[in-house]
């Protein structure tokens, strides 16, 4: 007679054959426990915020700051062996490769700066377990590979993966993602063991004298005492079965409202000045798409290929057939939710970059969660698409070289470098007052090179009716004895819109200004 085939999220093992942890989802406590048996024993007989700091230190683990990414998607790793992990270095916009010994773990400095003591906490948990659990599979891994040149490479712990749940494909780099995939289940359950956890709780429900009140007072206790974030207690109340003792608080549906951000995976549009005011005024999601290159295309936040964009009759940027099927993997998600005011609303939006639409009780809001996105991935069959869209990108790349050539040649003047390129694009004085809002005394002056002294937003309202890249655009400005300020409004905006908003006619831009509160470029016309 068979044996009853166990499922999967019940197996409790290890890989024979590589030393890969296998932990279904329903064996979490159990490894949590095991874990803490080992470690601190106390922290599962009495409530206590977990002396992280001293398991590390007991287990020889030495903590070093260091950026691992510029927009904290990587907030940290741990060296199971010797290795290097590549720093980025916020001053040159470069990553450099530094070595490390093995028991050394990486912790992004902001990473507790901006999402609290508690996430930093969860961070090196995180990275402890993998010591704990993952150092035999990756010994066993060097002894294999030890003739074929190849170099250790750390996991790195991605906000970007934390609720992602791999492929069981039996492919190696599937196995490392379920080693990942277990410390961020892992970690909060070790940092509030399942038993004291619902102690504490209960021991602050039920205190008649300090009345705690509201769900959202019970998560700031819980996450004060424990010294964990507010979104792992939120998440651990409900895996304890904890729900029927506190869904009676007034402001339990409330509280757990910001929950929808992990069911909700429709992208929602933006409409041009949301997309500018999020650049403007939220520095990580900013951080995201200049480091992955996105630009605004059709509402979305998109990846700068030609394998998601074409260009349509008027030459504007358009998402293709290919990307409008598949925006999971190539536009960033901005979730548009409906969310209760409540007083921890703002702690719990912590990390996110959102938009409120609307004011009252009900918040409707289009909000960028680094935890709900998708790493890019490179498909099989893809080549064809990869290969036509570098061709298309070093076709751009000699074309602004051509343009950079061109302006920067010295015996040109500015009306003469303007006036090429004016010719190129086949520019008549009616098109030239279409496409810059300008008049046509100047156009006839710049053809008749009369008028090589301009302002600062004249210039650029030509650069955009003529749709120059950023590149061109500055090297233009050079010409003219201009230089944007990157970090100084109305130039810093001039920049982030080149940068992220291309081929945008002048009215576009225009209004993207005043969105930002700007003064438009617009000139009157000169009869």
């Amino acid at each position: 007679m068979r044996s009853k085939k166990l499922n999967t999220s019940d197996v409790y093992d290890v890989n024979k054959k590589t030393g890969a942890l296998i932990l279904g989802k329903n064996r979490l406590e159990e490894y949590a426990t095991k874990y803490l048996s080992k470690h601190c024993l106390e922290a599962l007989i009495t409530p206590m915020p977990l002396p992280v700091e001293k398991i590390l230190q007991n287990e020889n683990l030495t903590v070093v700051e260091a950026k691992l990414s510029p927009t904290l998607d990587v907030f940290g790793c741990c060296l199971l062996l010797d290795g290097t992990v590549e720093i980025y270095n916020p001053d040159t916009y470069t990553y450099e490769e530094n070595f490390y010994p093995e028991g050394t773990i990486l912790i992004d400095p902001d990473y507790g700066l901006i999402y609290g003591e508690g996430a930093k906490r969860n961070t090196l948990m995180h990275e402890a377990l993998h010591w704990e659990k993952d150092k035999k599979y990756f010994d066993i891994k060097a002894l294999r590979e030890s003739g074929d040149g190849e170099e250790f490479t750390p996991i790195l712990g991605r906000q970007s993966e934390t609720f992602l749940t791999p492929s069981s494909a039996q492919r190696k780099d599937n196995e490392v993602k379920w080693l990942e995939w277990q410390c961020h289940r892992l970690a909060p359950r070790v940092l509030m063991p399942l038993h004291t956890f619902k102690l504490k709780a209960m021991e602050l429900i039920e205190d008649e004298e300090n009345d705690i009140g509201s769900c959202d007072s019970l998560i700031d206790a819980l996450s004060e005492f424990f010294i964990a974030s507010r979104s792992a207690v939120k998440y651990r109340l409900l895996e304890v079965g904890l729900q029927k003792q506190i869904e009676d608080y007034a402001d339990f549906e409330d509280v757990y409202s910001t929950t929808l951000l992990s069911d909700n995976r429709e992208f929602a549009k933006l409409s041009e000045e949301e997309a500018l005011l999020l650049l403007l005024n939220h520095p990580q999601i900013a951080a995201w798409i200049k480091s992955e290159d996105y630009v605004f295309v059709d509402g979305y936040f998109i990846r700068n290929s030609t394998k998601y964009l074409r260009r349509d009759a008027s030459g504007m940027l358009r998402l293709n057939a290919y990307a409008k099927k598949n925006l999971e993997k190539c536009v960033l998600l901005i979730q548009d939710v409906t969310v209760k005011d409540y007083g921890g609303l703002q702690k719990d939006l912590t990390g996110t970059s959102y938009l409120l639409s609307s004011i009252g009780t009900n918040k409707r809001i289009k909000v960028f969660d680094p935890k709900y996105q998708e790493r890019s991935k490179i498909e099989s069959g893809d080549e064809k698409a990869y290969h036509n869209a570098i061709n298309e990108i070093l076709a751009d790349t000699d074309n602004d070289c051509q343009l950079i050539k061109l302006i920067s040649d010295p015996t040109l003047t500015l009306c003469n470098a303007l006036r090429s390129i004016m010719n190129q694009k086949e520019w008549t004085s009616s098109l030239f007052l279409r496409k810059t809002n300008l008049y046509q005394e100047l156009y006839t002056k710049i053809k008749n090179n009369r008028q090589n002294n301009m302002k600062k937003e004249t210039l650029l309202a030509i650069c955009v009716g003529l749709s120059l890249s950023y590149l061109v655009t500055s090297t233009l400005m050079e010409k003219a004895g201009f230089a944007l300020n990157p970090y100084q409004p109305p130039d810093s905006v001039y920049i982030r819109i080149l940068q992220r908003y291309p081929n945008l006619s002048i009215d576009d831009f225009n209004n993207l200004l005043q969105a930002a509160g700007i003064t438009s470029l617009k000139t009157k016309s000169r009869s």
